[in-house]
């Protein structure tokens, strides 16, 4: 007796597993059947949001330009990065940084056009252009800003587009210069600070050869002008200097569109 209770519970048992599934079976046929669903319909698809977009790149690229400065006063020479904000029929006009087209007193000084030269270069279309008739036609070092004008023009140059709004700590930024000699290297980051007197900390590809450069907002537009980059030099300068880390300084949006407003 002991032993058919024990069959007879498990049959009830079993009995009521197949009852449960079945009725979760048809409760899941049934919202099938009120969502629409039939075994030759397309499966639904729910699209996920996508938020982040993402500027035009080779617009940002072609804008940038590559800037070799001799001193008559200095041995050897420098380079930067400047990026295109003006175009005429015969001139182009270019933002960077002063300390990249000043001397060695760049801070107080403006440069001399007797003692300093300029030569533009940059790629396109796998044709190195060169251009020699640069002059400096606004300098200011206290904000570390400065314009030059090209004589000649080219129509394959971006003009880049200096945003009308600040930048915001957490955005997403670009910036494109010639770290180290190479020409319009693209890097990606995001505003780390904001700092007082118009500056904005940010994380990407610091290195020499970026100041001058420009750095862009998530559309395209102009929001800052790479600085200096932090020097720790190995065993006192003897073995030269590295980047201090991967930090890089940035003249601010406001201050460029009050240092480009006279530009004509």
């Amino acid at each position: 007796m002991r032993r058919q209770g024990v069959i007879q519970d498990k049959g009830t048992f079993v009995l009521g597993m197949a009852m449960g599934t079945v009725a979760v079976g048809s409760l899941i046929l049934f919202c099938l059947f009120l969502a629409g669903y039939s075994p030759n319909s397309k499966p639904h698809v729910c699209p996920i949001p996508y938020t982040e977009t993402h500027p035009d790149f080779t617009k940002m690229v072609n804008s940038s330009v590559r800037i070799e400065v001799k001193d008559a006063l200095a041995k050897g020479g420098s380079l930067g990065s400047g990026t295109v904000i003006r175009k005429t029929s015969d001139a182009m006009y270019i933002l960077t940084c002063a300390h990249v087209v000043g001397g060695e007193d760049w801070e107080t000084a403006e440069p001399d056009p007797l003692m300093m030269t300029y030569v533009v270069k940059y790629t396109l279309n796998g044709k190195q252009k060169v251009h020699t008739k640069v002059e400096v036609i606004k300098y200011d070092g206290k904000i570390d800003l400065a314009i030059i004008k090209v004589t000649g023009t080219d129509d394959n140059l971006e003009i880049a587009k200096i945003s009308d709004t600040d930048a915001v700590q957490g955005d997403t930024v670009y910036a494109v210069g010639n770290p180290l000699g190479y020409e319009r290297i693209l890097s990606k980051g995001i505003i780390s600070s904001l700092r007082e007197k118009g500056f904005i900390i940010y994380d990407g590809l610091t290195t020499f050869g970026n100041s001058g450069g420009g750095l862009y907002n998530s559309v395209g537009e102009l929001i800052g002008v790479p600085e200096q980059v932090p020097v720790y030099p190995i065993l006192g300068g003897l073995l030269g200097a590295v980047p201090e880390s991967n930090l890089g300084n940035s003249v601010d949006t406001k201050t460029i569109r009050e240092f480009v407003k006279d530009l004509k």
